[in-house]
């Protein structure tokens, strides 16, 4: 988890929205493609960029690195990631 991910998780989400994005982190530990995690490419994006789903309006967006490694790179609204509310 890198520092910027850790200082906007502590800033901008509640005690509760902490718990289901830290649940996400572990499954994506354990298995990126688990389907409970409904991971996606998202279309358009200049890198291979995935969101996962933390929960209803929670999403982690990420990336391969080297070897099957994850890098986080952001936790963000369902918005922030599909532009718009569904």
């Amino acid at each position: 988890m890198t520092p910027e991910f850790k200082k906007h998780l502590e800033r901008d989400k509640t005690p509760q929205q902490k718990g289901v994005i830290l649940r996400c982190l572990e499954q994506l530990a354990d298995d990126p493609c688990h389907p409970g995690l409904r991971s996606e490419r998202i279309q358009g994006a200049a890198r291979k960029v995935w969101a996962s789903r933390a929960d209803s309006s929670n999403r982690v967006t990420w990336q391969y690195g080297n070897v099957g490694e994850i890098v986080m790179l952001y936790h963000c609204t369902h918005k922030d990631v599909y532009g718009q509310d569904r």
